[in-house]
């Protein structure tokens, strides 16, 4: 809130945190489930259901060792209830040691693997048909002519040109596909409408996956196709299903078409808004909910100006990227990251884009790759030197963190720092300059807090959701999309690519290369004794 506060001082901009390559998996689960929160990975049921899960298919993820502190507990709570618990990782991790199946795939073939069990429900008829037509666009249809889905519009002239329309199988009539609603639409079929020809969504999805059988991916993802079938047939037939991604599938090229292959995978099981759904390795219980709620926050020392928690249009990455080469910014401020060299794609173009700011600042407390690039690098205390309140990400909890010591040497907190630069801009009432004081007057504007009783107890539990994905979905249908007729990525190359059988090297390189602790996959060419690639995939 202090950066906010402090680029509206001045017109700035902020993004309070830019997302790199960490978020490919969330990303694409949301161009299906619709950006509900949580940008790394999907929302998902709290921990404490787990325990009502019936497969759990731990998607790259080491969740007993990761994860050991916090949710692993409810994660064995539930195999001790008696889930199957299936293991998909390169890797024979703590976590495949107590597997019913592992497994162990050719890093980088993730997506492949979802599109196979797709290929087994659907082939086997082991689809979720009442939920495909009540909460997915499965029956939307779509124009063979263009490959864009039929709209409202398309064939009436007062339908709009938002609403998709699925066929009546009772009435033959289109329909627009409004949220929530189980109507008797055809799930698979070719339809002429007012001369246009169409197929329904999940008619394309399958004719798309027929092409992906087990005995196709299992080759070029190195895997027994009995075992593809048996973890499709679990997650499809054993009541609620969970799969639990880590951030390692999304860290290579197209990672987040992985996050959309899995979404569809488990809107074709039904296992959403259930007791026992998991779709994340944690609980991500943040939501905003673990959040301090103060609305507009206004100046200290003033009782007219208001300053909004988030002052300014939040922007990603690639339109900062882009303005910084146009030379829309005379300043950069940063602060404890090194996401410029650690998380941004375009590396070099970053770098050399930095050449059109004035002045780059940097407060740290690592001399990171990037702190090296900014002009003037402020010295950061450490979070056990500054108390603060912070929320949690995979708990339901807020907690007020309580300095050890004074920051040492010539270290500043970060609310010291923005506080004296405000001053010096002419903004001396913009902050109390007492940190604690700061603290005491926004737990005062949450009436679900009482600041005494976090201070001395440390930590207050706050009310959660229990069970996700039971409203409608944040999309534009309010569905579950199992179409994307707007992919964000359709100039790139196809990476769908057919798999061919019989062929052992299909899209692989000739070594690839994994350790246990590190955090990147390598992949080498011996014929240019080089490498040729480099994907991260944290396990």
């Amino acid at each position: 809130m202090a950066k906010s506060r402090l680029a509206s001082l001045f017109g700035g901009t902020t993004d309070g945190f830019f997302y790199g390559i960490d978020t490919n998996v969330g990303q694409g689960f949301h161009r299906v489930a619709g950006n509900l929160w949580g940008a790394f990975l999907p929302p998902t049921n709290a921990p404490t259901d787990w325990k009502n899960c019936r497969t759990i298919i731990a998607w790259g993820s080491d969740i007993l060792r990761s994860q050991f502190q916090m949710d692993s507990e409810h994660f064995l709570e539930a195999l001790r209830n008696g889930a199957k618990l299936v293991v998909v990782d390169p890797m024979y991790t703590t976590t495949a040691a107590k597997a019913d199946l592992w497994l162990p795939i050719e890093p980088g073939k993730d997506a492949y693997l979802a599109l196979a069990m797709m290929q087994v429900v659907l082939d086997e008829g082991l689809h979720d048909e009442e939920f495909l037509r009540a909460r997915t666009t499965a029956p939307a249809l779509v124009r063979t002519d263009t490959g864009e889905l039929l709209r409202a519009s398309d064939v009436s002239a007062a339908g709009d040109d938002e609403s998709v329309v699925a066929m009546n199988s009772e009435t033959n009539d289109v329909e627009a596909l409004a949220p929530e609603t189980d109507g008797s639409y055809a799930l698979l079929g070719e339809y002429t409408v007012d001369g246009i020809e169409t197929k329904t969504s999940l008619t394309v999805l399958k004719e798309h996956v027929d092409g992906y059988t087990p005995e196709d991916v299992a080759d070029v993802a190195d895997l027994n196709p009995d075992d593809v079938r048996t973890a499709a047939r679990w997650l499809a037939t054993r009541g609620p299903g969970g799969i639990l991604p880590s951030y390692g599938v999304g860290r290579y090229i197209y990672g987040h078409v992985f996050g959309q292959a899995y979404a569809i995978l488990m809107a074709l099981t039904g296992d959403y808004g259930n007791s026992g759904n998991i779709h994340n390795q944690h609980g991500n219980l943040w939501g905003g909910n673990q959040a301090l709620q103060v609305g507009d926050y206004t100046s200290p020392g003033t009782e007219s100006e208001s300053v909004s928690a988030s002052p300014t249009t939040g922007v990603g990455y690639k339109d900062v990227i882009s303005a910084i080469e146009d030379g829309q910014f005379d300043v950069i401020y940063a602060m404890e990251s090194n996401m410029l060299v650690n998380q941004f794609p375009d590396r070099k173009r970053w770098i050399e884009s930095l050449k059109n700011v004035d002045l780059i600042a940097w407060a740290d407390m690592h001399h990171t790759p990037s702190v090296q690039h900014a002009d003037l690098i402020l010295p950061a205390a450490h979070w056990f030197e500054k108390e603060d309140i912070v929320p949690s990400y995979s708990h339901p909890h807020i907690t007020y963190r309580h300095k050890v010591h004074d920051p040492l040497w010539e270290a500043k907190s970060d609310y010291w720092i923005m506080d004296k630069l405000a001053a010096h801009l002419g903004h001396e009432d913009a902050f109390l300059g007492d940190k604690h004081e700061e603290l005491r007057m926004l737990v005062d504007r949450d009436d679900r807090l009482d600041f005494e009783e976090l201070y001395e107890e440390g930590t207050v539990e706050m009310d959660y959701q229990t069970i996700m994905y039971q409203d409608e979905f944040g999309t534009e249908t309010g569905r579950l999309e199992l179409y994307d007729d707007a992919p964000p990525l359709s100039q790139v190359r196809d990476w769908t690519r057919k798999c061919r059988s019989n062929s052992r090297n299909h899209s692989k390189p000739e070594l690839t290369t994994t350790t246990r602790n590190r955090t990147s996959i390598r992949w080498c060419s011996c014929r240019n004794t080089g490498c040729s690639g480099s994907t991260p995939s944290t396990r």
